[in-house]
């Protein structure tokens, strides 16, 4: 139990390498229905918008995103191309920009991305993630192939407007990295991610990547919104990392108690190991003295003791194993993504368990083994 507490290890598992959430800005704005009336007075602001933060100073990369960022999207029925129909299978579709990948550090793992060009025209690509392409045939390569999702084919009513002659039929340009749909706690569901200009409700997230400290140019970005109109308030701006924070805060201490208790629970054991073992050695002083008289050596009585105490441990040790395994699927529910065992920190614990016991075996039988041998025989439990 002790090993398995102490290994939780809490990472945003759908990054690249270089990517750093504590740099990456996520700012929501809500555009009045009523004001932006037409979908081409929605993809303008967006675009002027982006245009505008990205060329600010300190900023990397900016991307919108009409749900998706970090987290969300529109779940929705879909068909692949020259495969059955699975009923009641879901997809998570998400409108992005074309800079969306390097914004957030997604890695593209085939083919390409989208083009500022195809997401301007409202072209019909599409991106999809790892656990989406699985979705194809064993040995048939995603890239390349048609989608049909139902989300775009059906009706929208305001305050969604969607692009003039609008199909679910959507060619796949590339397949990224898998990110976390619905927070890190959550498996990562397919997704599929297609350009913001082809649907747009009134909310967008903004996504700025920078430098140094993003808070930075908060200011600034709200200048340039205010620029652009003064009526619109920036909701709530947060970095991936605050946002990774509140979902990792009631984790990470239920965490630190299975720790705190798990570490107790290795003290109370260490210290009741020595105390058994070290009482049935001194138990067997008497035992000990007569293998000495009849001529065994301090080297001899150590191993038998040794051997003793070995059979108790492995014993011991298989039933800890034993519970190890019983208690790690308890435990999948408060880590996230894959979890196996760290063999690191379960061999620890098993050496601090096994020091003691040598320990706890060694004091009593160098004691007795230095008695006299009569002396040992007087001795009484």
């Amino acid at each position: 139990c002790a090993s398995l507490a102490i290994q939780n290890f809490v990472e945003l598992s759908t990054t690249d390498p270089g990517f750093q959430p504590e740099k990456t800005l996520m700012v929501g704005v809500s555009l009045p229905p009523e004001q932006y009336k037409t979908l081409e007075q929605r993809n303008l602001f967006d675009r002027e918008l982006v245009e505008n933060v990205r060329n600010l100073p300190g900023v990397e990369a900016a991307a919108i995103g009409n749900g998706g960022m970090p987290y969300g999207g529109w779940q929705s029925a879909y068909s692949i191309e020259g495969q059955p129909r699975v009923d009641g299978q879901q997809i998570v579709v998400s409108f992005i920009s074309s800079n969306y990948l390097r914004t957030l550090g997604i890695p593209l793992e085939r083919g390409r991305a989208f083009t500022p060009e195809e997401v301007q025209d409202g072209m019909h690509v599409a991106l999809i993630n790892e656990t989406a392409a699985k979705l194809w045939r064993a040995g048939q390569d995603a890239s390349n192939g048609h989608i049909q999702i139902d989300f775009l084919g059906q009706p929208f009513k305001p305050p969604f407007l969607a692009a003039p002659g609008i199909s679910p039929d959507m060619t796949i340009v590339g397949v990224v990295g898998d990110t976390k749909n619905y927070g890190l706690a959550e498996a990562t569901q397919p997704a599929v991610y297609v350009p913001y200009t082809l649907v747009a409700p009134p909310g967008r997230q903004l996504a700025v990547r920078t430098y140094g400290d993003p808070m930075l140019i908060l200011n600034a970005v709200r200048a340039k919104l205010r620029g652009m109109d003064r009526n619109l308030p920036l909701v709530r701006p947060m970095t991936i990392d605050e946002i990774m924070g509140y979902e990792t805060a009631q984790p990470r201490f239920n965490m630190f108690l299975f720790s705190a208790f798990a570490g107790l629970g290795l003290m109370l054991a260490a210290i009741g190991i020595y105390c058994v073992v070290s009482y049935n050695i001194t138990q067997r002083v008497r035992e000990i003295g007569v293998r000495m008289a009849l001529g065994a050596t301090r080297g001899d009585i150590l191993i038998w003791v040794l051997r003793m105490v070995l059979r108790v441990g492995l014993l011991g040790l298989l039933l800890g194993f034993c519970g190890s395994f019983a208690v790690e699927r308890m435990m999948r529910s408060y880590l996230f993504g894959k979890f196996s065992f760290n063999v690191v920190s379960l061999a620890g614990v098993v050496l601090v368990l096994a020091a003691v016991a040598l320990l706890a075996t060694w004091l009593p039988a160098r004691r007795a083994g230095k008695m006299d041998p009569v002396t040992a025989r007087r001795h009484e439990a």
